[in-house]
């Protein structure tokens, strides 16, 4: 079946017949085929929302249609995926950059906490494979000390961080309960490139 690659820079977007796939300097980060666990981490939206990291829509979409929810506001820091979720991938995820909830920013997450007006009842963050497996240097720095401060101050008391990894994060687990409340890590089971495989949720509160 032929392979179809829109390229912007080191980001890829890849198609094979029905399944897209974005891809970073050749490294696989996402396939349309595998989406529980994007919809198990916008599940937890709440009220207000953050949702870092676009991806292919799948946790937005689902924090839409959680209940309560009255504002998301979307940060991502690849025009091209923006682009690619206003265009070829909008209908994946039924074209949720449409909702008049969404407020969409083409933004460092990290330089955006430093600019949050008001606490959110959620934070959800989605920018890496895990602190141990991150898709720029720089993003490392969100998971250490100093960042996990920062998080904690983007969420309102009573409210929820949830992070996705690929895999679990002991360590961040231990840095998170220096701040929240209650820190659990939840798997979910899902199938990549016909393998059964488990993702992980980092959930603070």
């Amino acid at each position: 079946m032929r392979r179809i690659v829109e390229r912007a820079g080191p980001l890829a977007l890849a198609r094979t017949g029905a399944t897209w796939e974005i891809l970073w300097e050749g490294t696989f980060l996402m396939s349309s085929e595998c989406r529980a666990s994007e919809r198990a981490l916008g599940a937890l939206a709440a009220g207000r929302t953050l949702v870092a990291g676009l991806g292919m829509g799948f946790t937005l979409r689902a924090a839409l249609d959680a209940p309560r929810v009255s504002a998301v506001d979307v940060i991502e820091i690849a025009q091209a995926v923006i682009d690619w979720n206003r265009g070829p991938l909008a209908p994946l995820a039924g074209f949720p950059l449409l909702d008049p909830r969404v407020r969409l920013r083409c933004a460092d997450v990290r330089e955006v906490l430093d600019l949050v007006p008001a606490p959110y009842d959620a934070v959800l963050i989605d920018v890496d494979n895990g602190p141990s497996w991150v898709a720029r240097p720089e993003n490392a720095a969100l998971y250490g000390e100093a960042g996990v401060r920062r998080l904690r101050a983007a969420v309102c008391d009573g409210g929820t961080l949830a992070i996705w990894s690929a895999q679990p994060e002991p360590a961040l687990l231990a840095g998170l309960a220096s701040c929240f409340g209650s820190v659990e890590s939840r798997s979910v089971a899902v199938t990549v490139a016909g393998r059964a495989a488990e993702d992980v949720i980092v959930v603070a509160r």
